[in-house]
């Protein structure tokens, strides 16, 4: 009964790539393309494993930062509510600061956060958090995932040796949809 609905995350994660955004989405973010980012946060918690010592305690929630993204933290926390994975609850936060990524499990870092962005890898070094960017270079400096455009299309990259120095196991179902990258931190 779980693979199935690991399989049916997974359709639903490959549907999410096909989607096409519209044109007046395509220069700048909106309302379509955060609607896809966050679906895409919720497919890689799904398809990634934290080690136990990940959470404290067997019911603690999946903790989501959001950094810099004040638009795209509404539509994360509405597309979010009220969903599980591995049957625990998600939670998102919204966070003004690198210090705070700690405590939580996945931190989006908006492209808004670029000149921040060695403090905030730093920060996130060493700790098992899934960081996932939108910047260009984001996973080559040493984040675990990132969003990247493909013509109108949001694509991802995933820096794996990152994601294994975070202790983090990715899913080679996710790891065949992406491309991988390697960098600082990998």
């Amino acid at each position: 009964m779980r693979l199935t609905l690991t399989v049916r995350v997974l359709a639903c994660a490959l549907m999410t790539l096909s989607l096409v955004l519209p044109r007046g989405v395509r220069g700048e973010q909106g309302h379509a393309e955060y609607e896809v980012k966050a679906a895409f946060l919720y497919n890689f918690a799904a398809l990634v494993q934290w080690p136990a010592s990940a959470f404290s305690e067997s019911g603690e929630p999946l903790a989501i930062a959001i950094l810099g993204a004040a638009d795209f933290a509404p539509h994360t926390e509405e597309f979010l509510k009220d969903r599980k994975v591995g049957g625990r609850p998600i939670q998102v936060n919204r966070i003004a600061s690198p210090k705070e990524i700690t405590g939580h499990h996945m931190v989006f870092v908006s492209a808004a956060e670029n000149d921040r962005l060695a403090r905030i890898l730093e920060v996130a070094r060493g700790s098992q958090v899934l960081t996932i960017g939108e910047s260009e270079s984001f996973a080559r400096r040493g984040g675990i995932i990132n969003f990247y455009r493909e013509g109108n299309k949001i694509r991802f990259e995933i820096n794996r040796p990152a994601a294994e120095a975070a202790g983090l196991r990715i899913s080679s179902r996710l790891l065949r949809l992406a491309r991988l990258v390697s960098g600082e931190g990998g």
